[in-house]
């Protein structure tokens, strides 16, 4: 009798070792998806594949409302069109396209806290700190 229990009691935790395997391997495709998956969901939902004129041709293709803030950069201006942050996806920051009146989009990035190059050309080189945008208005 003490043997076929013990052969229970081994099978029993047998599958409870599967079971605890399977549900930490779940939680751990949850935990890392997001940072896995969102870099190429943002590169692909927020690049925009085609010549874009305007900040609302723009929001047409993405189907999501943009904020815009006018920025001036040696003497000229240009439209700089926020798009919200996708938060599943992890960003640093959300999406940034830049307008000129002539020449429409100009410049983008999809991760305003990751491109050092982009920031240095249009937020520090500009007078956006005076536009009293905070990232915390890109936040869904």
């Amino acid at each position: 009798m003490t043997g076929s229990r013990t052969k229970t009691l081994i099978r029993l935790f047998r599958g409870l070792e599967r079971l605890a395997l399977v549900v930490f391997l779940l939680l751990l495709l949850v935990m890392l998806g997001p940072a896995l998956i969102g870099p190429h969901y943002l590169a692909h939902r927020f690049s925009p594949s085609q010549a874009i004129a305007t900040p609302e041709a723009l929001e047409t293709r993405l189907g999501v409302p943009l904020q815009r803030i006018q920025i001036q950069l040696q003497g000229e201006a240009y439209i700089l069109a926020i798009a919200p942050m996708v938060m599943w996806a992890m960003p640093e920051g959300p999406p940034v396209y830049v307008f000129d009146v002539q020449d429409g989009l100009i410049d983008y990035t999809t991760d305003l806290g990751d491109d050092q190059d982009f920031v240095a050309r249009w937020i520090t080189a500009s007078d956006f700190a005076s536009s009293g945008w905070s990232i915390r208005d890109a936040l869904p």
